[in-house]
């Protein structure tokens, strides 16, 4: 088993009494790197020492650096490796399975000591930036580890997605001799400080709601929800999923237009305005107690997971993929005949769109409209059309498109729009 001991930031006078007392029994004392503060009081009781720093040296990677060092380690016996930080946020220590943690004061709590911050900072270290794992405008924030100005580069323009380059933050870092400095900047600035080791870090104080750079989908939330309370917006507070529905729908057809015209400037505030509806009504479901916008995300996220076990799951995959998306979505709704499942497609859809669809789904069941063309032909030949012939030629038309592979509702948008730039401009 290996001993971690946490030095906190490094100094002799944050190592806890456990921390202190490992070190100075310790049989095989192996530090993560020579840079660290608490080397001076191991020289001085004169602790024999072996430090990792070949490794850095021969890896070109972290996960290849914390490869080595957890095989290294594990080689040896009776170690007691010495981290920096509280050693439950160093990387390396992750990778080590057969191990004990006396923990130390952590960087971020060092920090927002000296800083004269008490708040529940989210503390993230660069490594989780780097990997994905982002702050938000919601909260304050601590990140810890900035040891170099090239890693302050890559997490400035991270940052800067989320906050802005020009947004305050305050840099904190120690020296080797543990003295603690704080400095003002602006995020911009985050790789011109000159002075990086591990323990500099910087605090993001939560912004001002007006004052926020890039708003993301729970602000949109929290708007919604202000406008459909009490003391909200008149209009918002009146509407229902009902009244809303024809605007769900417009917006859903400005989003295909913006498509059409591959114009994505507009896309991206179209599809803004169908999530703004999403949200809208989730903050009615909510205040009727019937759902909120947890439930839609989970909802589509369980329904994504379980329609795609190829990928989640590792099951082999059955048929084409949509035929399992169409098998799986059966068993969901327990759907046994293909009545049921024509039953079930929304009766407010576009015509023509709903008649394909509805084509498609009877072809797989083995229900097919043969020779639309003939069919067309032979009521065109009647004396008289009823109401319901046009319905039959449409239906059939719809049928053949739907053999040759075309999408009857696009089709007819782009005849119509043909239409209006040819035949009626001169008009």
């Amino acid at each position: 088993m290996i001993l971690v001991v946490g030095t906190g930031s490094g100094k002799k006078e944050n190592l806890t009494i456990d921390a202190f007392n490992a070190i100075k029994s310790a049989e095989n004392l192996v530090l993560k790197t020579e840079k660290m503060p608490v080397l001076d009081f191991i020289k001085e009781e004169n602790i024999p020492y072996t430090t990792l720093d070949f490794i850095y040296e021969e890896s070109s990677d972290f996960d290849e650096l914390n490869e080595k060092i957890n095989k290294h380690l594990s080689s040896l016996s009776n170690v007691v490796y010495l981290v920096h930080g509280s050693g439950l946020d160093d990387t390396s220590v992750r990778t080590i399975q057969d191990k004990k943690i006396i923990p130390g004061v952590s960087v971020n709590d060092c920090a927002l000591a000296f800083l004269n911050v008490s708040t529940d900072a989210k503390h993230y270290t660069t490594f989780e930036i780097l990997n994905g794992v982002l702050p938000t405008a919601h909260v304050d924030n601590i990140i810890t580890c900035i040891d170099s100005s090239l890693l302050a580069s890559d997490i400035k323009c991270v940052l800067s997605e989320i906050f802005g380059d020009e947004y305050p933050i305050s840099f904190y870092v120690e020296d080797f001799s543990g003295n603690q400095t704080k400095k003002d900047i602006l995020l911009y600035e985050l790789d011109m400080q000159g002075n990086y080791n591990h323990t500099a870090s910087i605090y993001i104080k939560k912004p001002d709601f007006d004052k926020i750079y890039k708003y993301d989908c729970q602000h949109l939330v929290e708007i919604m929800e202000r406008l459909c309370s009490k003391n909200g917006c008149p209009w918002d507070q009146e509407q229902t999923h009902v009244s809303l529905t024809p605007y769900l729908i417009e917006e859903s057809y400005e989003v295909a237009d913006a498509i059409e015209k591959d114009d994505f400037y507009s896309l991206y505030d179209e599809l803004g305005d169908v999530l703004l509806q999403v949200v809208f009504h989730a903050c009615i479901g909510k205040k009727c107690g019937e759902f909120d916008f947890s439930d839609i995300t989970d909802a589509i996220t369980k329904k994504m997971i379980n329609r795609h076990p190829q990928v989640f799951k590792n099951e082999k995959l059955e048929g084409t993929l949509n035929d399992q998306w169409e098998r799986i979505k059966k068993e969901e709704k327990g759907f046994i005949s293909t009545y049921e499942v024509l039953k079930n497609e929304p009766e407010n859809m576009a015509a023509l769109m709903r008649a394909q669809k509805i084509l498609k789904k009877a072809s797989k069941s083995g229900l097919k409209i043969e020779k639309p063309i003939h069919n067309i032909i032979e009521i065109l030949n009647k004396d008289t059309l009823t109401e319901e012939d046009f319905g039959d030629i449409l239906f059939y038309t719809v049928a053949l498109a739907q053999e040759k592979n075309i999408v009857s509702e696009l089709a007819l948008h782009k005849k119509t729009r043909s239409f209006i730039e040819k035949d009626a401009k001169t008009q």
